[in-house]
């Protein structure tokens, strides 16, 4: 009975094999797939870092931007004011 369940299995295993189900080459192509796919996919994921750093960094600089110059042109708004300010000083102590 034993022998006879053992030889089924084997006989499972080839008809398996056979049809391709089961294989040392499958498992290795498989395998092989498998690895490539994570790599492509690895790939991606930096790329995608990659872009998302890129743009980070450039909306960085554009906000720098935009503050250098927000700030000078309160800056000289200020000098401005300020000058006028004493320009109506001196004109009423004169």
């Amino acid at each position: 009975m034993i022998q006879a369940s053992f030889l089924i299995a084997e006989h499972w295993k080839l008809l398996l094999e056979l049809n391709g189900t089961v294989t040392p080459f499958t498992e290795k192509l498989r395998e092989q797939l498998k690895q490539e796919l994570e790599e492509e996919h690895q790939n991606e994921i930096e790329e995608l870092r990659r872009d998302y750093d890129q743009r980070m960094q450039q909306q960085e600089q554009e906000w720098l931007t935009q503050t250098r110059i927000k700030i000078r042109e309160r800056l000289v708004e200020m000098s401005r004011r300020h000058n006028a300010a004493i320009e109506k000083t001196e004109g009423l102590q004169a």
